[in-house]
Order: C-alpha cells, then structure tokens, then sequence
C-alpha cells in the first residue's frame, strides 16, 4: 500500500484490489498483478512476486476497469468477445479461457488464446492493444520489443 501512496499524483486512500495471477504461456504461475482501486477503477498496478517480493508499481495515464486493461491495453471483458474473430482469422478455434501470460520478462504482459488448427496442432496468439502475434508452443519467446 506505501508504493501506491508514494507514487506521483497519490491521492485519497489506496485500497488494495483482488490480486490478478499472471503466468508463464505453460501455465506456471509468475507473479501478481496488484490493483490500487479508487472509485471503482484501477489507478495504479503492483506486480508482485508469490514471495511478497514488488516488480515494480505503475501509474495508467487513464484509470483503467482491471489489471489487465492496466498492463495489456485490453481489459478482460472485451478480450473474451474478439477471441472467436481471432481464431476465425487464423482458420482455427479457440480452446479454453484467454490467460493473462507475460512472454519474456517479467512485464511484457499479453493475453494467450490458446488456438486448436486444422489437423489436430496448436498456435498461441499472444494480444495487445499493440497487436497481436503467434508462435507454436515450446518455441520460445521472441527477443526484444514485441
């Protein structure tokens, strides 16, 4: 709670939200991403280790409706429903729940649609409100800026 008080332009009472899990693309959980609730938004984000460790703590320019929409640009809500339009445009369809991943180093948040091709094999599709890409699982992360 100090962090988020400390920050630039803290003002009125933080109030802690419900930690959001953010995981590896395997499914390993990596750490949390901590909301600071004021008014019903998000107006600053913790990313906070399992072992109480902080990552670091960020301000949105604009408060945002969750964690997600904080870190990724997407908030939750509508990542759900432009899910089956990705899959449509990669010919594929979608397989479970969108996952709040980090692909890379801890901050490089995405969501992971986990999508079933043609002929039985999988792609991931990483998305951002920067854009999406893909790879197959086990092939690493990409380097550099995504």
């Amino acid at each position: 709670m100090q962090g988020f008080v400390a920050l630039p332009g803290g003002t009125g009472t933080p109030a802690a939200g419900d930690p959001e899990p953010v995981q590896t693309p395997e499914g390993t959980l990596s750490y949390f991403l901590v909301p600071d609730r004021r008014e019903g938004m998000v107006v600053a984000v913790a990313r906070v280790f399992p072992d109480g460790r902080v990552a670091g703590v960020l301000r949105p320019t604009v408060p945002a409706p969750d964690c997600a929409a904080v870190v990724t640009g997407v908030a939750a809500g509508p990542l759900r429903a432009l899910a089956d339009e990705i899959a449509r445009r990669e010919g594929a369809t979608v397989v479970g729940e969108p996952r709040l991943v980090h692909d890379g180093p801890v901050g490089r948040e995405a969501w992971l649609l986990t999508l079933a091709l043609p002929g039985g094999s999988q792609r991931w599709v990483f998305a951002t409100a920067g854009g999406s890409y893909a790879r197959r699982p086990g092939e690493p992360p990409r380097g550099g800026i995504v």
